[in-house]
């Protein structure tokens, strides 16, 4: 048995590899080309890329890593940057990219049209759009498990859910690490929440290592429950036909915040501050809306915003500041107390 799982573990860890390197070599191979390395859902970033092109004529060779991977990733080339611009993933981690040293400022041209609370005052990064943290439910797999759609955090205890929760790991994914926080503003105490999360965890079927794929696990069936930003949730929905459905916790969700924001050292400044100011204009912010993905705009002069903030829903909001300087703490914290965190899976 031990023999099979070590030899499946290297078949998917290998199709991963090859997976990343063929993605690397379709979207960042070209030489002078802007690079832009993306943490928001795929078809985001390729939307992105493809609109700018079709607006510019510009190249842009793009990469895609979960949030937490993309600082690592910028922190490892930090002396000679592979990358011009940061964009997706949500506000905390651009305030630890901020903190270490990896983000460079600059104010984009309609900075003024966002949000005051979703900007840097010191313009080292702007946000850029909004996604609600949701369950993510599988209603023919909760039928045949003959259990209610969850309403309330509280509900995902159920013991019948047993290995029927996907949710990403808060080592890699701002998803997950979203999740965590939120618990602990819900609750009003950090013990109050991990005692949450630990018993949370024995109905967690695998830790994710991106916050997309708990709602590709739950659309495929094989949980009844993604935790997942309504984005993705949408996203998967939409892509694999799923009877999926957004479900937004009564006492309270908290919801991302994705940004945008110069590399420190980039080597293409010009380009680099010309992509900025088209991933705040309102056209870029509106393309996951036109392509079927439901990513609310920051900017205030946009219906789908001033939707947002009149939103019936009890939304918690986690200052981005604050939170980064918790993760350490909370990521420590949470690899001593849940199981098997560190074998996340691959997707």
């Amino acid at each position: 048995m031990a023999k099979k799982l070590s030899q499946l573990l290297a078949v998917v860890l290998g199709a991963a590899i090859l997976s990343g390197l063929v993605f690397w070599h379709n979207h960042a191979a070209k030489a002078g080309s802007l690079q832009v390395l993306c943490s928001a859902a795929a078809e985001v970033c390729e939307s992105w890329r493809q609109d700018y092109q079709a607006l510019t004529g510009q190249q842009i060779a793009m990469t895609r890593l979960p949030t937490y991977e993309a600082i690592n990733r910028m922190r490892l080339f930090k002396e000679k940057p592979e990358f011009d611009v940061w964009q997706g993933g949500p506000l905390e981690g651009y305030v630890e990219a901020q903190n270490q040293g990896l983000l460079q400022a600059y104010q984009p041209k309609d900075a003024a049209a966002v949000n005051p609370q979703w900007r840097d005052p010191k313009h080292q990064w702007t946000g850029i759009y909004l996604g609600i943290l949701c369950f993510c439910v599988n209603t023919a797999v909760l039928q045949k498990l003959q259990v209610a759609p969850p309403q309330d955090w509280s509900d995902l205890l159920n013991p019948r859910l047993r290995a029927q929760i996907s949710m990403s790991a808060p080592t890699s994914s701002g998803t997950a690490f979203n999740m965590v926080a939120t618990q602990i503003e819900r609750l009003g105490h950090e013990d109050a929440a991990f005692a949450y999360l630990r018993s949370l965890d024995a109905n967690i079927l695998q830790y994710t290592k991106s916050g997309v794929a708990p709602a590709n696990i739950a659309a495929r069936g094989e949980v009844a429950v993604g935790l997942a930003f309504d984005s993705h949730c949408e996203r998967s929905k939409k892509t694999h036909g799923a009877p999926l459905r957004s479900i937004y916790p009564r006492s309270g969700t908290g919801y991302e915040v994705g940004g945008v924001a110069l590399v420190k050292g980039s080597q293409h400044q010009k380009t680099a501050r010309a992509y900025i100011d088209y991933a705040v204009s309102l056209r870029s912010q509106s393309q996951a809306m036109q392509i079927g993905i439901k990513q609310y705009p920051t900017r205030l002069d946009s219906k789908h915003t001033r939707e947002f903030l009149a939103s019936k829903k009890h939304l918690i909001h986690l200052n981005p500041q604050h939170w980064a300087a918790q993760r350490d703490h909370l990521i420590a914290r949470y690899r001593n107390e849940m199981r098997g965190i560190e074998d996340v899976n691959v997707q």
